[in-house]
């Protein structure tokens, strides 16, 4: 019989992904996170003709000691322009928690994004948000919503950029044992990328 105490291993998954830092609890990972990338040391992997940017993180963690944890967690990303203006962008992110083999977290989140440029200064965008969380009786979250972008401000250098957003939308709400729920939404965003280093790269 062997048993491990009080030891965390993680595991960062790499090949055409870059190395990403994710945050602490789910929606620390879906408001802001760190992007660490590895195109020189992976440039055989991902071959400069391929339309896709693709970046994302694999961890696991498990704890054995006075109380048995497993944590898993994913976050994909990848882009890819469309036509001179576009770019579509598609995100990916998972998180699933056991407590003593109870399962206590279950909560998978698929982004697609499009947006359209129509000036350097303003742009247009349409997303649509899917979601299911075990722990809060989502059985599935859609939200299907568009809207106008206007950046705020960039430095020369362009190393840091915010973006403000207004859009409207409808989401609806299917939960576990029957019970929907639907309304019109307005959206308020601000989204800004702070290029730390050439490979580091954090996203609000």
């Amino acid at each position: 019989h062997f048993s491990m105490k009080n030891i965390s291993v993680g595991f960062l998954v790499l090949g055409l992904f870059a190395i990403g830092a994710r945050a602490e609890t789910l929606d620390d990972a879906v408001d802001g996170y760190l992007e660490v990338a590895a195109e020189d040391v992976f440039a055989q992997a991902a071959p400069k003709e391929s339309p896709w940017d693709l970046k994302g993180a694999f961890g696991f963690t498990y704890r054995d000691g006075n109380t048995n944890v497993t944590n898993l967690a994913v976050i994909v990303n990848a882009d890819r322009a469309v036509g001179a203006k576009g770019l579509l962008k598609l995100y990916l992110q998972g998180l699933y928690t056991e407590t003593e083999s109870v399962e206590t977290g279950n909560e998978w989140i698929f982004l697609q994004r499009h947006e359209h440029s129509t000036n350097e200064q303003s742009r247009l965008w349409q997303q649509l948000w899917l979601e299911t969380d075990s722990q809060e009786s989502i059985a599935l979250r859609w939200v299907l919503s568009a809207g106008y972008g206007y950046r705020l401000m960039k430095t020369a250098d362009e190393k840091f950029v915010m973006w403000g957003e207004l859009g409207a939308g409808y989401r609806q709400d299917n939960f576990y044992g029957g019970d929907d729920e639907g309304e019109a939404i307005l959206q308020v965003n601000i989204d800004w990328v702070w290029k730390i280093t050439k490979t580091l790269t954090y996203k609000q």
